[in-house]
């Protein structure tokens, strides 16, 4: 829920139960969950600092399906973004196989307007495997219409979410790896914070698929989308197994 505006009354319970405490239990101003919803990391918190704000959500609104284009360009049209809010960021995880080598993902447009690069990663030996996510706020809108371009004919499926109540659009902790064809584990650890999201993709050339850990599967096999809402604070290990191939992955988290 996102916290009452003015003239609407306001409550410390209300804080309470929007960052998922149990109603009742005691709670300062100054807590640094407290802070972190007023998006006031130094000085005094007052209550109308946290008028009007929510914990970061997280919406998996669409997925571009290449079918059996392969081209270094491929547009996805009229896909979902999600409710139109002043807080929504669009974030596109973005995974593609090739069968020919050096061919990474470059770059991704929203209604031609150049999204900004999280990260991007792929291994490569006369065959391609990547991954890669971008972000970009876009208030307003319900579809939008993508173009993912590569270094190369190949057939990359992107997942669209739409996120809500950040506190910064760009990520806060970023991590890649990829693996060189033999039976690998691929990992990262990131120092999470509180009440944040947390997003993975992963890309193999097994046909059965990869799998993650330390986050939570959630669409595809040899293209993987994962990710958390709501995360502690810690520090957390998120690792994707490529099941024996070549493989990528990529993670951010933000809050």
């Amino acid at each position: 829920m996102v916290l009452p505006v003015s003239p609407n009354p306001i409550s410390m319970n209300d804080v309470n139960v929007e960052l998922g405490i149990t109603s009742g239990t005691p709670i300062t101003l100054n807590d640094y969950r407290v802070r972190l919803l007023a998006k006031t990391p130094t000085g005094s918190v007052g209550m109308d600092a946290l008028r009007g704000k929510q914990v970061p959500t997280l919406v998996q609104s669409d997925v571009g399906d290449p079918g059996s284009s392969t081209s270094s360009n491929i547009t996805y049209n009229g896909l979902s973004i999600g409710t139109a809010d002043s807080t929504r960021v669009v974030i596109v995880a973005v995974a593609g196989v090739s069968g020919t080598g050096g061919r990474p993902i470059n770059s991704v447009t929203l209604n031609g307007t150049a999204m900004n690069e999280v990260v991007s990663v792929y291994t490569s030996n006369g065959f391609t495997v990547s991954s890669a996510i971008y972000y970009l706020a876009v208030p307003t809108g319900t579809t939008a219409n993508f173009i993912v371009y590569t270094g190369g004919n190949q057939s990359p499926v992107p997942y669209i979410l739409a996120a809500y109540g950040l506190n910064n659009a760009a990520p806060y902790a970023i991590g890649s790896a990829t693996s060189p064809g033999t039976n690998a584990t691929l990992s990262q650890t990131l120092n999470l914070e509180p009440d944040g999201l947390v997003i993975a993709i992963g890309s193999t050339r097994e046909t059965g698929g990869g799998t993650f850990s330390g986050i939570t599967d959630r669409l595809g096999t040899t293209r993987k989308l994962a990710y958390d809402t709501k995360t502690a604070q810690a520090s957390r290990t998120i690792s994707f197994d490529d099941n024996s191939s070549w493989g990528s992955f990529c993670v951010a988290a933000w809050r």
